[in-house]
């Protein structure tokens, strides 16, 4: 809903060229909107990993995947604390470099935090994609055949696909920011529809397809309570 919301404004952006608020409005919403996408993975691998039977219990040796003394429930909040923090400094960075239209010290203080906020966040889904991985390795033996419960193969690709066009978008926010207003990224709109809209349409595309209701409901029903 932000993606299309951001985008919206976009459109009424470019029919008023000068108008600096609807702009500085759709280019927070887009730096922001991707938070809560990320939010959604780290919950979801929560799921997963109890979904291969884990009982959430560090002290359970039955548990097929276990993170020593940390309880697996664990593992998406603290994801998604991470996230929040993100999602906090970049709408705070916004909200500073926005309030005076992007222009002067107030601009250079909300540019500042805004990519401490889009570091934090590149770092956390990067931890994020190694323990998808680690994951997938551990439970790649049980992940074979045709069952329902098999079908998180499927999913887990999805969130490569899904990971990989999101990293890029990070990558590119967080080069774009740390060059100066002014410059090459922020005067070619190019830039924004290759590689920000573009891999977030895909990545959505992808999860939507790979949506882990369509694949895997009943062994995650059955097993994230």
């Amino acid at each position: 809903m932000l993606e299309v919301a951001a985008y919206g404004v976009r459109v009424a952006s470019v029919k008023k060229p000068d108008s600096i608020p609807l702009y500085a409005v759709s280019s927070s919403i887009v730096v922001i909107a991707p938070v809560f996408i990320c939010a959604s993975l780290y919950i979801l691998i929560g799921r997963l990993i109890r979904s291969t039977g884990d009982s959430s219990d560090p002290r359970d040796k039955n548990s097929v995947v276990r993170f020593g003394k940390l309880s697996s429930s664990w593992i998406p909040k603290l994801y998604v604390a991470s996230d929040v923090t993100s999602l906090l400094m970049q709408a705070s960075g916004s909200a500073i470099g926005g309030s005076n239209d992007w222009y002067g010290s107030q601009a250079d203080v909300g540019v500042n935090v805004l990519i401490a906020g889009l570091v934090l966040q590149l770092a956390t889904f990067s931890l994020f994609l190694l323990l998808v991985i680690w994951f997938d390795l551990k439970t790649s033996p049980r992940y074979s055949g045709d069952s329902e419960e098999n079908r998180v193969r499927l999913v887990l690709n999805g969130i490569y696909v899904a990971g990989f066009f999101i990293m890029v978008r990070l990558i590119y926010r967080v080069v774009e920011f740390a060059m100066e207003i002014g410059t090459y990224t922020w005067s070619h709109e190019w830039l924004l529809y290759v590689l920000e809209a573009t891999p977030m349409f895909i990545a959505l595309v992808v999860l939507g397809w790979y949506h882990p209701s369509r694949w895997i409901k009943k062994s995650l029903s059955g097993r994230s309570k």
